[in-house]
């Protein structure tokens, strides 16, 4: 139900716009990027290894997955939007379903055996362990 005349024209340029370029209104601001096409993971390294740092609001464990294959480190994360039900509607939405995923080429020397993930206040924290370098040897070079 709308409350006016304005609120039914811009749920039509709205919906517009979505169909056409994949983004809809804000209502203020013109077009607005989705919320996580702004969000950018953070990936840090150290002595002990790397470490990875990703916003992910609104997502829970089990809408995350996190996979190696082949040296690649992914990160798939989905979130649903919010649905209308009988005590409330839906005026307004800013929080999109969303699906995000990243890739990184994880270094050589990573232990990818030994990678950890952690969820804590829609942050995700990745450990990636660095390997244990064997040492250097000296090869003797013999005269033929």
């Amino acid at each position: 139900m709308f409350i006016n005349d304005f609120d039914a024209a811009f749920a039509e340029m709205d919906a517009l716009a979505r169909a056409f370029m994949g983004r809809g209104f804000d209502g203020r601001h013109g077009l607005r990027e989705p919320a996580w096409a702004a969000r950018t993971p953070e990936f840090v390294a150290d002595e002990d290894g790397w470490t990875l740092h990703a916003d992910l609001p609104g997502v829970t464990e089990d809408h995350l997955n996190v996979t190696v294959e082949n040296g690649v480190l992914e990160v798939e994360a989905t979130r649903a939007a919010s649905t209308d039900d009988d005590t409330w509607t839906l005026k307004h939405r800013e929080r999109e379903a969303t699906i995000l995923r990243s890739r990184f080429r994880l270094p050589e020397l990573a232990d990818v055996d030994g990678i950890e993930a952690e969820l804590s206040n829609g942050v995700l924290t990745l450990t990636v362990p660095r390997k244990a370098q064997a040492p250097a040897r000296r090869i003797t070079v013999r005269a033929s």
